[in-house]
């Protein structure tokens, strides 16, 4: 099955980023395929598919993680590669950015020490809007600045989830496989 591990948003933040999207796709033309309210999340770790007995040691070797709670909050717009060739579009953190990489180095020391494999690339929190499918001539800067522009809540972060990803055509579906309390 295909899984990650990662950090669930709060309605007000599902809400507040579905209401980003439904402006954006009124000013921008490139063809973007826009993440759902409901499916945002801050992703620890991308695994891939792994399989029911790599996904039943994980489940048990997560309740080893000892983390606080901590503050994240919303901030400045990114892209990847870069704003020239944007193929992801994401929010940055305010807030909460070192305390979710101390995490997820938490999180890559469980994966490491029971050799499973997940994806090694640098570590850069961040909420994404959507991925672009075909570039227009948008004016991502002034885009940028109206992402900038805008006011986020600061939201506790209590708990971390494994998620398993159902790839449809109508895009993911993330199902809770287990839950992780922070202390």
């Amino acid at each position: 099955m295909r899984c990650f591990i990662g950090l669930p948003l709060p309605d007000e933040y599902q809400e507040g980023l579905e209401r980003l999207v439904i402006h954006s796709q009124s000013i921008l033309s490139s063809k973007i395929s826009w993440t759902k309210k409901g499916n945002w999340h801050l992703t620890l770790c991308f695994l891939g598919e792994i399989d029911s007995g790599t996904v039943r040691i994980l489940k048990e070797e997560l309740k080893n993680i000892k983390h606080n709670s901590f503050t994240l909050k919303a901030g400045y717009c990114g892209f990847f590669p870069s704003i020239k060739r944007p193929r992801v579009l994401w929010l940055g953190l305010e807030a909460g950015a070192k305390e979710a990489k101390s995490l997820a180095d938490k999180v890559f020391k469980i994966l490491e020490k029971n050799n499973i494999y997940f994806d090694k690339k640098d570590f850069i929190p961040h909420l994404t809007i959507g991925r672009v499918k075909r570039l227009s001539n948008d004016r991502w800067e002034k885009w940028s600045k109206y992402i900038n522009s805008l006011k986020w809540q600061s939201i506790k972060i209590s708990s971390f989830v494994l998620w398993q990803s159902t790839l449809t055509p109508k895009g993911p579906i993330y199902t809770p496989i287990q839950k992780y309390q922070l202390l």
